[in-house]
């Protein structure tokens, strides 16, 4: 049996902690929402980081803060719309994408 890397579960901490992930900075569309928004997060605090000790100004290192607040509201939501659902919502936008490719 295969796992899917992208399917994992919300709450496997593993995945923030595993050596390959954490070079992933950029968000790709390959990615699931919780792969997404951990890339989001350590972007905020490699340029954070970068700009604290370029400036030296501590008022960079609030994105942290304030990116992590933003993560974590916005991945209670999106799991709160699944749950209400029972679906993923970006199926709509492929089911619609799929259907204009086969009138071509």
């Amino acid at each position: 049996m295969e796992i899917d890397k992208n399917s994992r579960n919300s709450n496997d901490f593993t995945v923030s902690t595993n050596i390959s992930n954490l070079f992933e900075i950029i968000p790709y569309s390959n990615m699931n929402l919780n792969r997404k928004l951990n890339s989001i997060f350590r972007l905020s605090i490699c340029f954070s980081i970068i700009m604290f000790f370029l400036k030296k100004d501590y008022r960079y290192l609030l994105i942290i803060i304030i990116v992590g607040v933003l993560t974590i509201i916005i991945n209670r939501n999106y799991k709160v719309l699944n749950i209400e659902n029972n679906s993923d919502p970006l199926d709509i936008i492929n089911t619609d994408s799929n259907s204009n490719n086969s009138n071509i």
